[in-house]
């Protein structure tokens, strides 16, 4: 939980605001409702109707609906075997090896630690290495185009591993393997909906008719120049949330260089074999890249776009929701920032079996949810795991 945001659990009885990084369950029936902190976590009860009330850390508040209202406060019980699930669960996120590497706040960081392995190699630092990838994989090759209303084409891939590599951070090859380099840490992820450079054929137009459109991961510290999205970025070269050295054309630019993007023209990773990904144009952004990408590509022809370049549409409105629903489990702001509210993302292992429980997690690493936005509180419902009873509610430091 970032410092000065808060988190607001309302229930029929009473609204709980959380203040502090803490672990906190709730408890929803119809004649009760129980609220408990722990781990320093503090909050605030309001009751329907009645004055804020200060919970303490390792409290339990019970507030009875019948026979007649009526608010009781008791020592925190021990814990439960959901409680257990729970803790462990922080901790994983707590002792995360990718947390170390990531900034605060990219979704999916979590992930990384049980897909892939990370190393410390000259000149990138460290990386991490997914795992079980198969022979001739490269990056932005398993998954799919879809149109975001807001950021335009948006790359999905289909890896369980496959959101922070694909929207930070830069892919490296060393000594023939494919590595995700973050960079150096920054104080704020910008998210992007691809990190990649687009080319096409010296007169061919990238559009339906024409005969492939191609890509290719960004490597270290080369810039993103988009061709799509909202208008104030196409054309322009950024490193939004890039805390390495800014390279163009092999050449480490100052951060006040005014760069022509007319004279970006390298691409280090385009270089590599089977890095650059093609699909006829005809599928791009209607079909799964896998399945319609083209294996021979002569690269040598490809020059990259510069400026917007029409690309029709797929899938329309399955696109949307696609997009939508990425982005709002990342919890991208529209500003390509990381907003504070998150949705629950599956973790690795199996909750106990429990009737009734939710959990709503706020942390400061990847994959976890969080509510609060700049300036003000966020307000939302404990959600996760369907509930026919109550809610478990933590935020983890």
């Amino acid at each position: 939980m970032e410092p000065g945001h808060s988190v607001e659990v309302d229930t029929p009885a009473a609204a709980f605001t959380i203040d502090a990084p803490g672990y906190y369950r709730v408890d929803v029936s119809p004649e009760r409702t129980t609220f408990i902190t722990r781990r320093s976590g503090r909050a605030t009860m309001t009751p329907a109707g009645g004055q804020a009330v200060a919970i303490a850390p390792s409290e339990e508040i019970v507030l009875d609906s019948v026979p007649a209202p009526s608010v009781q406060s008791f020592v925190a019980p021990p814990l439960d075997v959901w409680d257990t699930w729970n803790y462990t669960r922080t901790d994983e996120l707590i002792d995360s090896m990718s947390a170390r590497y990531v900034p605060a706040g990219v979704y999916g960081v979590d992930d990384l630690d049980h897909y892939g392995a990370w190393r410390v190699v000259p000149t990138y630092g460290p990386v991490w290495v997914p795992s079980a990838v198969a022979t001739g994989w490269a990056p932005y090759s398993t998954g799919r185009w879809v149109a975001d209303p807001y950021y335009g084409w948006t790359w999905v891939d289909e890896a369980p591993w496959g959101w922070a590599p694909y929207h930070h951070g830069r892919w490296v090859n060393v000594n023939g393997y494919w590595a995700w380099a973050p960079g150096p840490i920054v104080a704020r992820p910008v998210y992007a909906p691809a990190l990649v450079a687009f080319f096409g054929a010296p007169g061919v137009r990238v559009s339906v008719g024409a005969p492939f459109v191609s890509w290719v991961a960004l490597g270290w510290g080369e810039p993103l120049i988009p061709w799509w999205g909202p208008e104030r970025f196409v054309g322009h070269a950024s490193w939004g949330g890039w805390g390495g050295p800014r390279i163009v054309n092999n050449v480490v630019i100052n951060r006040t260089t005014v760069v022509d993007v007319r004279n970006v023209t390298v691409y280090n990773n385009a270089a590599v074999r089977n890095a650059v990904v093609a699909v006829r144009a005809d599928a791009f952004g209607r079909r799964g890249v896998h399945e319609a990408r083209v294996t021979e590509v002569d690269v040598r022809r490809l020059e990259p776009i510069h400026g917007r370049l029409r690309v029709t549409h797929g899938s329309g409105r399955d696109d949307t929701r696609a997009a939508h629903r990425a982005r709002a489990e990342a919890g991208v702001d529209g500003d390509g920032t990381h907003g504070a509210t998150r949705a629950v993302r599956r973790q690795p292992g199996r909750a106990p079996a429990r009737v009734g429980a939710t959990a709503l997690r706020g942390s400061a690493r990847g994959a976890t949810d969080r509510a609060g936005a700049a300036g003000g509180t966020a307000r939302r419902r404990a959600r996760g795991r369907p509930s026919a009873r109550g809610s478990a509610a933590r935020a983890s430091r």
